[in-house]
């Protein structure tokens, strides 16, 4: 081989030879898109898990699971295509969910899928996505609701959201749904690709409650939190007891109940209309009252004496809270009610006002 170091003891390096390069590069690229189809199959494979969990429960409860197999089916079919087209070998074992008998739900072939088709995201059946890692709800392909649409488009009134949200309800018992649902056909649910940008030291746990919280907020609000964070340099903190201060820390439990509660404040910051709205709402309810302890009305030593409520009648005093005018606790309460059910019983003027608030958002 020439000496080509001019007597020197330069390393060699790929620049020195283009065609090396080249196929350095080219090797780079292919690993990088290798990486990203291995990604893809196992959020897929955890759908298909996901989904036979939801057939076994299903049928555990003696409820028809044929829609859930149905899904199974469905992707398991895009599990094929995507290895068969990327050449990536299919491992089934990856499949398996832990049973008794060490049985699987099985799928239901789907009879067309939606190249066949050629469905649009407008018209596509709404379907639930589960994230990789969390098992959680993702997202939900919207369906177009021209009619709903409108009318968010045009709302700005607190009689304007109620409506909204009124129409909504009636969908759900109507069609034996739930509200996130029938929301899931008007709003796309949940961030995919969430990436998280908090400041440094943020505890991983409360950053996981976070992204999985993102789940049950429309896609539009969830991009505009986490830009939120970026753009004040936010830290989250693992806490027992979640709570927002200023711009600069947010602190979690695990609880997805909390994550919902606090992240509805942060979209309070944002968008300054829904405290305006929340304070309409709060006067028209408790016209007339008077403010009282918070402890004495709850029979709980452990609020301050200085927390204060109206008690009206709403599900829990806690709703009714009075801070200084300006924050409210209805709309972090009202998402933990229409999703969790945190407060027993039924208040179809508050529900739909926390529903016409997140479809507007």
């Amino acid at each position: 081989m020439p000496d080509i170091t001019n007597g020197s003891n330069r390393q060699l390096s790929t620049s020195s030879f283009p065609k090396i390069a080249a196929f350095a590069k080219n090797r780079a690229q292919h690993d990088n898109r290798r990486k990203k189809a291995v990604i893809t199959v196992k959020q897929t494979v955890n759908n298909v898990r996901n989904y036979k969990r939801e057939a076994l429960t299903q049928e555990a409860a003696g409820v028809d699971n044929t829609a859930a197999r149905v899904k199974i089916g469905e992707w398991q079919e895009r599990i094929k295509d995507f290895t068969q087209q990327t050449h990536l070998e299919r491992d089934r074992a990856h499949e398996f969910i832990g049973t008794i008998d060490g049985k699987q739900p099985r799928g239901i072939a789907p009879s067309k899928t939606a190249a066949d088709t050629k469905e649009t995201i407008l018209n596509a059946p709404i379907e639930k996505e589960y994230h990789f890692i969390t098992g959680k709800p993702q997202t939900i392909t919207a369906q177009y609701d021209r009619e709903i649409e409108t009318m968010i488009e045009k709302a700005t009134t607190l009689k304007d959201t109620q409506k909204i949200g009124n129409i909504i309800i009636d969908r759900a018992e109507k069609n034996g749904s739930s509200i996130y649902e029938e929301i899931a056909k008007v709003r796309e649910m949940g961030v995919k690709d969430i990436g998280l940008r908090m400041a440094k030291g943020s505890d991983a746990g409360a950053m996981k409650t976070i992204g999985e919280s993102l789940s049950y907020l429309p896609k539009t609000a969830g991009e505009k939190i986490i830009d939120f964070f970026e753009k004040h340099n936010t830290k989250a903190l693992w806490d027992w007891r979640g709570s927002l201060t200023g711009t600069s820390v947010i602190c979690l439990d695990g609880d997805i109940t909390t994550g919902v509660h606090e992240l509805a404040h942060v979209l309070e910051k944002i968008n300054p209309w829904l405290a305006e709205l929340e304070k309409e709402f709060y006067n028209k309810r408790t016209a007339g009252e008077e403010l009282k302890q918070l402890s004495a009305v709850t029979g709980k030593s452990g609020y301050k004496n200085t927390e204060l409520c109206k008690v009206d009648n709403f599900l829990n005093p806690y709703i009714g809270k009075y801070i200084n005018g300006k924050e409210w606790e209805i709309f972090t309460t009202g998402l933990e009610h229409i999703y969790f059910n945190r407060y027993r019983g039924t208040d179809k003027d508050f529900e739909s006002f926390i529903i016409g608030l997140l479809l507007r958002l």
